[in-house]
């Protein structure tokens, strides 16, 4: 029996070939020491490599087939759904997540804004990494980490120098990093400390990503950092009225701030100076 995994409540097992043993260095931060048996619903992912192509099932359902890093990321994809539909009892933002000084500073919003390039480049100064994808609130203000590898597009290599060497896909024998469309980042590779335990949310911030624009932070009020964190919550429907008072309730101690930037290197600058002003 392979061993089981958790990625925040969701309980899975993977199955490889020799290709496909990209999947397990995937996931290998959610590896439970232990065995888990007996306790709840745990699906199966399976990951196959087929010259040309790869193939990768849930529950002997098929999900998609194609080159094998593109197939990886798809199910990476799947298991991150299910891991943000198995929380109940937090409020889960869209956000990338890093320690400073004991707390966490949330980077919340949509896809395109530059969250992951943002935290990869922070784990790169040493901000010890929690998440590129999910900050799970709860009631007591804390944050769940979910350190899944660090997922950034071609158009950010030039902002990560060097951030290839962490890569830990698989691009063929006549590729490199540099050719292939996206990373799967390790953050310990990148020279960051990967966080295991939850973190108060201490900051908060909203980036967007303006070509030429020099990096600056403009202060956000505590009712404009509640709406920023339920505009981008995956789950602030099942909440409703609760999980909008549990941010009200949560957010008094909470500096918060909206991030315009045109380069990752000067928006790290910007932020660790301001977070530990």
């Amino acid at each position: 029996m392979s061993a089981t995994h958790v990625a925040l409540e969701h309980r899975f097992r993977i199955e490889h070939d020799e290709r496909g043993s990209l999947l397990r260095r995937l996931v290998a931060g959610f590896e439970l020491p232990e065995p888990d048996e007996g306790v709840g619903d745990v699906s199966t992912y399976r990951l196959v490599g087929d010259e040309p192509e790869a193939t990768a099932w849930c529950d002997e359902i098929e999900i998609v087939r194609g080159p094998l890093r593109d197939v990886a990321s798809r199910l990476l994809t799947r298991i991150n759904v299910a891991a943000i539909r198995s929380v109940d009892d937090r409020l889960v933002g869209h956000a990338a997540v890093v320690e400073v000084d004991g707390g966490a500073l949330v980077l919340m919003g949509n896809p395109g804004a530059g969250k992951s390039t943002l935290v990869a480049a922070l784990a790169q100064r040493g901000f010890a990494y929690a998440s590129d994808e999910a900050a799970p609130l709860g009631a007591d203000g804390s944050i769940l980490p979910y350190a899944k590898p660090i997922v950034v597009g071609r158009g950010s290599f030039g902002e990560l120098a060097g951030a290839g060497a962490a890569d830990i896909g698989e691009v063929g024998a006549e590729s490199t990093p540099e050719e292939a469309a996206f990373w799967f980042l390790d953050a310990e590779a990148l020279g960051a400390a990967v966080v295991r335990r939850p973190l108060p949310l201490r900051f908060l911030v909203v980036p967007r990503y303006d070509p030429g624009s020099v990096a600056e932070l403009e202060p956000m009020t505590r009712a404009e950092a509640v709406a920023a964190f339920a505009s981008n919550s995956f789950n602030l429907a099942r909440h409703g009225r609760a999980g909008l008072e549990m941010l009200r309730d949560v957010s008094g101690g909470v500096r918060a701030a909206e991030l315009t930037h045109g380069s990752a290197t000067a928006a790290v600058d910007v932020l660790g100076q301001w977070a530990r002003s």
